[in-house]
This record gives C-alpha cells, structure tokens and sequence, in this order.
C-alpha cells in the first residue's frame, strides 16, 4: 500500500508540474497570437517591442479560441490583437494594456459590389473566423454563417465562389496581397486591437504601455520586416 501511494504522489504532482503555466518555466512572458502570416510577423515584432523595456516574452501561435480558452486558465500570460471589449475578459479580471497595438477596420469582402452591409447578404453564405468575436457581433443574428479554422481557408473558399463574402480585419488582409484585388471591400467597422494580459502580471503594465507608446511615437510599424 505504502508503495501505490508514493506512485499516486508522484503522478499527482507531475501532474500539477505539468499544468503549471509554460511562461514561468524561464520568467519569460508567454503570449498567443494568430497562427497566420499576420500573427506571426506582428508577435515577433511585439517580442522586440518588449524587450527595450527589459520585458523577456515569449509567442504561442495558435488558433484564436483556443488562444482564448488558454489565456482564461492561465496556460499563457497574456494575448495579442484582441479588440478592445473583447468576451468577458474585464469580468474575469484579465486586464488590457491601453495602448492599441494597432489600429484597424473591420472589412467586408465580397465578388459581388452589390454587398456592403451584412443586411444585404439576403440568405447568401458568410465566412467568418471561429473565436473571432468582432465578427460573430457584427454579423448578430445573420443565419448563413459558415465558421472557419483561418483566414486562408476563407479567401481560398471567396475565391472558389463557397462563401459570397467573407469578414477580415484590415492587418488580415494584407497577407492576401494580389489575391483579392478584384473584390470590393467595404469598411463596416472600426477596430483597434489591443494586447491583454493576466492579473498577476499588473505590476507590467505601465513599462509594456509605455514601451508601446514609445514605438508607436518613433514611427515603428508592426508591418515592418522584422530581420
């Protein structure tokens, strides 16, 4: 008996060990971002962002729900490019660093000219993002959605006439450059993006809105290439 204790021991707290959240393990920041080209080039840059204020973080790229679902039990640090009311974060206690990381619209894209509100779509398909709450509010009681994983699959399914029109952020859309030129794209939207993160980590606040205040005043671009 003394031995199948000591077992359960071990296995109970290699799994607490293993629960732990991945950003502590090296006292580096740990935060999801977008799996695609955009999350990727504008995480690297938000890595760089940080470290002038001594700030060492880290990227998790991963689907946008479940980036969300993670940073909600504690699994990662923090978040990028969420808008500014974005789910039950603030209830929850998760706090929103001020300073926008970038400032944007929400698009509508269609083949179609004719479509410029989601009012207009009269029963045709939608395309939009899965955990990406800006759309599912814009679009509000719309029936014809069709929610997919990325944005790759949704132009690929705009293109191939499988959704009449789809819902993009402005960053979003650059990584199609050359793609969509023909489409009619509509602004529906304002939308600002922020970063989030944990309230364990408040006392990083003023040093990550300030670091991002001083890259925004300097000029800098998270669309720049980042060597």
């Amino acid at each position: 008996m003394a031995v199948f204790g000591m077992l359960r021991e071990i296995v109970i707290g290699g799994a607490l060990l293993f629960s732990a959240p991945v950003a502590y393990a090296d006292d580096c920041l740990l935060f999801g971002a977008t799996e695609d080209i955009l999350g990727h080039q504008v995480g690297q840059k938000f890595t760089e962002v940080l470290a002038t204020q001594n700030i060492c973080a880290k990227m998790s790229y991963l689907p946008a729900a479940q980036s969300e679902r993670m940073f909600i039990n504690g699994q990662i640090d923090g978040e990028l490019m969420r808008v500014i009311n974005f789910g039950d974060y603030e209830l929850l206690g998760m706090l929103r660093i001020p300073i926008p990381v970038i400032e944007g619209e929400g698009l509508l894209v269609s083949y179609d000219p004719t479509l410029q509100t989601i009012k207009q779509m009269n029963g045709r398909a939608l395309g939009v993002l899965r955990g990406m709450e800006w759309q599912l509010d814009i679009s509000g009681t719309y029936e014809n959605i069709m929610i997919l994983p990325n944005y790759e699959i949704m132009v690929d399914m705009l293109i191939g006439g499988r959704v009449d029109a789809i819902l993009i952020d402005s960053q979003s859309i650059r990584q199609f450059a050359g793609r969509l030129d023909s489409a009619a794209i509509t602004m529906l939207m304002r939308r600002n993006v922020f970063a989030w993160i944990r309230p364990e980590h408040r006392r990083l606040l003023p040093a990550i809105s300030d670091a991002l205040q001083e890259f925004h005043a300097s000029g800098g671009s998270f669309f720049e290439q980042t060597q």
